[in-house]
């Protein structure tokens, strides 16, 4: 896993696993905040934090395979003529923080989707 992040560019893996953190310890302040108290209004303003910062993360991963192409793409030019296994092999390595930031925001949609399901239970 430490190898993915290394590959993937450290400071924007970094910063997703940080935003990925922040999410899941929302996500459980929240899920214990919504079963405290039964609020509607209240628990889906708390549900629609969590899936916000899934879609900082994708974001997040969206930018930093957009610097790390730009990258790829200067030391292309820089180098002139490369193989395409070359090429191919810097495009790999550039799309892990989209990945990463999709993963994320998925994560962060299900944890969503599981908590407004428990709020429809708990005001019927």
């Amino acid at each position: 896993m430490l190898d993915l992040i290394n590959e993937g560019g450290p400071f924007f893996m970094g910063l997703l696993s940080i935003i990925g953190a922040g999410m899941i310890a929302l996500a459980i302040f929240n899920t214990y905040s919504i079963f405290k108290t039964s609020e509607s209004q209240k628990a889906n303003t708390k549900i629609v934090q969590v899936r916000e910062i899934g879609l900082l993360a994708l974001v997040m991963g969206v930018l930093g395979t957009t610097v790390n192409l730009l990258g790829a793409f200067q030391a292309i030019e820089a180098a002139g003529d490369v193989s395409m296994s070359l090429l191919a092999g810097g495009l790999k390595y550039s799309t892990y923080t989209i990945i990463y930031g999709m993963i994320i925001y998925i994560l962060s949609l299900l944890i969503s989707i599981g908590l407004r399901w428990r709020v429809s239970k708990i005001s019927a």
